[in-house]
């Protein structure tokens, strides 16, 4: 062995060392794996040239060959999207041949196209998608051909006038459109190559879909190298640019893709807000048709109630009917056999009664429809009075409850039904005698009560003359002036008279002042503040005011009828409470 000076051996061995170690110098697994995934997220955002970087240095970092062929691979993914083939087909192969399995790619078969593609591209200068470019024309010189070509379709279509799209990319989209034409959405599609950018291909879209007239459901997209611009009638643009902005992407690949997936994205875009707005839709028919039910459910539940109540009623109207008939019979024949004119006179009154209440049943059952459950309130009020008021006659003696007779059945005007006749036997007005049951009535409302006033001949006949009601004859008692029935000492005549032959009539003679009318106050029990008595106003002097309604149905039309109003001072009036008095013919 040949001894080496100690200085030679050492630089021999930093030699060595260095050639040993310059295989791996700048390796490091971490780098390459950020710096890799790094690049793949700007590649996504379209930041090419940040991602080509990344690869560059992913493609260092590498430790093996199948990682540098990966790195290598997205290295020819950005010169594809730039179409830069020459560049990106040196990319590929050298990835090919670092990985004959390409493993770099999970999509062989994706990848293969590509290059075809570029092969293409460089060999007759064709843009992305294999088909012949042609060469860019004025906006002008294309809108002509574009037009027509679109109006001679009416369910969607595809024109590749740039020359961007392969037989394959082509069927493919057709397909997309005949499939959206079976939602009523129809895609016509235009590839155009212009000589100027993108301000011309957005005014060339607003040209001719404005030309061409495109209708609801109908959607225009024309395509470039310089970008896709979409417009629809019905469509909000903020939906296609949603849909434009999702296919970037999928452009980024081959123009056929993008345009598929364009068309693919909208459909399920438009599909989706019709299906919404079928929900919706179909939410406020069921919320209409519950709230439709609820009022029906409503109205058939208070109709059913109301028949109810109604029914009740009726057939107890209809039993109180039948007990009144078996006690009247009673009734009446132990007031014949007396001899007792007031009892039969109550008698009299109280058939009357019944059969007035028998004629309202009788309607009620006609209009039984109608379901007049007020009306059968009131028919069955009055039965339940009248079958009290039997048992009062039934025992043979005069009536002395106050409630006799109190029982009514209310007018067709609506006001309440007459009470017990005042002044029994003799004329309200005037004192003469009449037959109960053959003299005219006038119905007097004093407050809320309302009294049959008996008339003679003389009084109804002066009240049918002239319109007005009669006078009403008063008689001083203690000092006070008070109505002739009010004064014990006052024996009415025998025989009836006529009125000008009687004396002390409250209006007669020197008429009779507003403190003689005060007076009278005391005739009827009712409030103090509601006890004024007609008055003739024939009178020389004032009288107090008031007002009252007359309804003929003897010697007029039926329905005639007259008001009067007299008036005061003001002074006077506030000290006269008014009263209004009804009037009408009954025999």
């Amino acid at each position: 062995m040949i001894p080496m000076n100690p200085l030679k051996r050492a630089c021999l061995t930093a030699v060595v060392g260095l050639l040993l170690l310059t295989p791996l110098w700048g390796a490091d697994p971490a780098v390459y794996k950020s710096a890799l995934q790094a690049g793949l997220s700007l590649y996504d955002d379209d930041k090419l040239d940040r991602a080509e970087a990344k690869f560059l240095e992913a493609e260092r970092a590498a430790t093996t060959d199948i990682q540098r062929a990966k790195a290598r691979y997205h290295l020819g993914l950005i010169y594809y999207k730039e179409k830069k083939w020459g560049t990106a087909l040196s990319s590929f192969e050298t990835a090919d041949k670092l990985d004959p399995r390409t493993t770099f790619t999970k999509n062989t078969a994706q990848y293969r196209q590509k290059l075809a593609t570029i092969r293409a591209n460089m060999s007759v200068g064709a843009k992305p998608g294999g088909a012949a470019a042609r060469a860019p024309q004025t906006a002008d010189a294309l809108r002509g051909a574009v037009i027509k070509a679109l109006l001679s379709e009416n369910k969607g279509g595809l024109w590749d006038f740039a020359g961007l799209l392969n037989n394959d990319q082509k069927s493919a989209i057709q397909n997309r459109i005949h499939k959206a034409a079976k939602d009523s959405l129809y895609f016509y599609v235009v590839t155009v190559a212009l000589k100027a950018g993108g301000r011309t291909l957005s005014l060339f879209t607003d040209q001719v879909f404005r030309e061409r007239g495109f209708k609801k459901g109908e959607v225009l997209f024309v395509v470039s190298e310089s970008g896709v611009y979409g417009k629809s009638a019905d469509l909000a643009n903020a939906t296609l640019n949603a849909s434009i902005q999702a296919a970037r992407k999928a452009f980024m690949t081959s123009f056929g893709d993008g345009i598929a997936f364009l068309i693919g994205d909208l459909q399920d875009r438009v599909n989706r807000s019709r299906s919404k707005s079928a929900t919706a839709t179909l939410i406020i028919v069921l919320v209409i048709l519950g709230v439709v039910g609820v009022i029906i459910f409503g109205i058939f539940s208070a109709r059913k109630k109301k028949a109810e109540a109604f029914e009740n009623k009726f057939a107890e109207a209809v039993k109180l009917e039948s007990e009144i008939l078996e006690q009247m019979d009673i009734a009446r024949t132990k007031v014949n056999l007396g001899s007792d004119a007031h009892l039969k006179d109550l008698m009299r009154r109280t058939e009357s009664r019944f059969d007035e209440a028998h004629n309202a049943l009788e309607q009620l059952k006609a209009e039984r429809s109608r379901m007049d459950v007020g009306r059968a309130d009131a028919i069955t009020g009055l039965l339940r009075g009248l079958l009290s008021d039997l048992e009062q006659l039934k025992s043979g003696e005069a009536p002395g409850s106050a409630s006799f007779g109190a029982a009514t059945y209310p007018s067709a005007s609506g006001q309440p039904a007459a009470t017990a006749e005042s002044s029994n036997g003799n004329c309200f007005f005037c004192s003469n005698p009449v037959d109960s049951q053959t003299a005219e009535r006038a119905r007097i409302t004093m407050g809320d009560q309302e009294q049959w006033a008996l008339m003679c001949q003389y009084c109804a006949d002066y009240r049918r003359r002239t319109g007005q009601m009669p006078k009403v004859l008063g008689r001083t008692y203690q000092g006070q002036s008070v109505h002739w029935k009010d004064d014990p000492t006052y024996t009415p005549p025998a025989q009836a008279q006529p009125m000008q032959q009687q004396s002390g009539f409250f209006g007669g003679g020197g008429g009779m002042g507003l403190f003689d009318l005060w007076m009278l106050s005391n005739i009827f029990s009712h409030s103090s503040h509601d006890r004024t008595i007609f008055v003739d106003r024939d009178s020389g002097s004032r009288g107090a005011g008031f007002s009252y309604d007359v309804d003929e149905s003897r010697g007029r039309s039926a329905g005639s009828s007259y008001r009067h109003e007299a008036s005061v001072d003001a002074d006077e009036r506030r000290a006269a409470p008014g009263m209004d008095f009804h009037s009408k013919d009954r025999s």
